[in-house]
């Protein structure tokens, strides 16, 4: 078995998602073409699922779309910290939908406008799961943090999904998922 495996399990049974056919994982990627999870993913557990899967990366959209990071770039809502310019990321993105990230599911690397930064580092968080170091307050708030980015990225393509299509052609689309 391999490390973390166990423990992705778990999560992802206690989600109900082990005991469906899983066809899509949605990411937020900086990453180049193939998002970074993917291969970090494939790398750690092969083909889980088989090749089926499609691999959806909202921050490969949001470099295509000129309109969005137009958008993002004249309302500068967040940005790493130590840098000028505004940042593509999920906040950024959640901003744009009329998302309010609450400040404790702020990450430590931002700066938003107003001067706050956040305060919770999800990647060192993470390690910390895995390495089995992790405190309850900080594995809950990871899970939190987790949480609501895939809460986010579920409404922002909702939302996009309702500009882009006509209710019957929406219709037509969730029928081809069942």
């Amino acid at each position: 078995m391999v490390p973390g495996l166990d423990a992705v399990a778990e999560a992802l049974d206690s989600l109900g998602i082990l005991d469906i056919e899983l066809r899509h994982i949605v990411v937020f990627s900086g990453g180049p073409v193939i998002p970074d999870e993917q291969v970090r993913f494939e790398e750690a557990y092969g083909d889980l699922w088989g090749p089926s899967i499609e691999w959806v990366n909202l921050h490969k959209e949001l470099r295509a779309c000129y309109q969005i990071r137009s958008a993002i770039r004249k309302h500068r809502y967040v940005w790493r910290t130590g840098r000028k310019k505004g940042d593509y990321s999920l906040e950024a993105l959640e901003y744009e939908f009329g998302i309010s990230r609450p400040d404790q599911l702020r990450s430590a690397s931002k700066t938003y406008r107003g001067g706050d930064t956040g305060s919770l580092s999800p990647l060192e968080h993470t390690k910390q799961w895995i390495d089995q170091t992790i405190s309850e307050d900080d594995l809950t708030r990871l899970q939190r943090y987790t949480r609501y980015d895939v809460e986010s990225m579920f409404r922002i393509a909702r939302e996009c999904e309702l500009l882009l299509f006509s209710q019957h052609e929406r219709g037509a689309r969730h029928r081809d998922f069942t």
